[in-house]
């Protein structure tokens, strides 16, 4: 039913990546994202002012798929909630059906008021600011600090992993990996499999190689614990196969409104640069990738 792929993957990976500073952030809301971080549609009013759109084009700009960058973007603004705060419902039924439209449309602007349901900027990190109206937030906004690309270098993104957490990237579906379900076997899509069907969204989490030598990177997929490894899988590592290396994103947990701080190991940070050193021209400034989702 929804194209959410891309919001669980994000808000994995920023869930990780506050444990890793020690800050309990056990699961974080996808469905907020889903919601939030593309332009919300008025199942009354339709998206350009005409009369009530049907559920295709709510689901168009709510499940459609996004760009990993966006996302990471609106988490560092805005931020998201615990998953029990705002579970998941796009998948189940329609989010144009009366029984979601509740939970949809308050989700962005009444779950703390108007005015206060966004994460602070440093200059204004007290939220109680003197802005009259403001409704105190009764569950915290976990954000990030950042959100950044990594250029397509199997070096830099274990580098990035290793120091810093579980990282986002996309990667093109063909017909063979919607068949793939091995714990054990590495992903490497096969001459013959077709034209690329879909965008989808994964988290990296590590690496590994098997006995005879090939490489792999494990991902955490969006299928449920049932599918391969419990819910993860190995894709070749070091060849950007389907594309999952040139679409790297990640960002900081902005721990600091928790008492935390950020961990960061002084050797690992060094082979961050060392690495990044020679490729630092590749390194784009916004990341063009086509929306993943599904």
């Amino acid at each position: 039913m929804c194209g959410s792929c891309w919001a669980f993957a994000v808000a994995s990976a920023l869930a990780s990546r506050f444990r890793i500073a020690g800050v309990d952030a056990d699961e974080l809301s996808a469905q907020r994202l889903i919601v939030c971080a593309l332009p919300p549609v008025d199942c009354g009013k339709g998206s350009r002012g005409g009369a009530s759109p049907d559920c295709s084009e709510m689901l168009s700009t709510s499940c459609d798929g996004n760009s990993l960058k966006e996302a990471w973007t609106y988490l560092r603004d805005w931020g998201t909630v615990r998953e029990g705060c705002s579970p998941y419902v796009s998948g189940g039924a329609s989010p144009c059906e009366p029984a979601a439209q509740p939970a949809l449309r308050s989700m962005c602007m009444t779950m703390y008021g108007q005015g206060f349901d966004r994460c602070p900027v440093d200059a204004d990190r007290n939220p109680y600011n003197g802005v009259d109206a403001l409704v105190p937030r009764t569950h915290p906004l976990y954000c990030a600090s950042s959100a950044y690309s990594l250029p397509n270098n199997e070096r830099v993104i274990r580098a990035e992993i290793l120091s810093r957490g579980p990282v986002t990237t996309g990667m093109t579906v063909y017909g063979d990996f919607k068949r793939f379900n091995s714990p054990d076997a590495v992903y490497a899509r096969r001459d013959g499999t077709g034209r690329c069907l879909e965008g989808h969204s994964l988290v990296l989490v590590g690496w590994g190689e098997t006995a005879d030598g090939e490489k792999y990177w494990i991902a955490q997929n969006t299928w449920g614990t049932g599918w391969a490894d419990k819910g993860c899988f190995r894709i070749r590592r070091g060849t950007n196969e389907c594309a999952v290396e040139q679409g790297v994103v990640a960002g900081f947990a902005d721990v600091a409104p928790f008492g935390a701080e950020a961990r960061w190991d002084g050797e690992l940070a060094g082979a961050l640069e060392s690495a990044l050193e020679g490729v630092r021209e590749h390194v784009a400034p916004t990341l063009t990738a086509m929306p993943v989702g599904y």
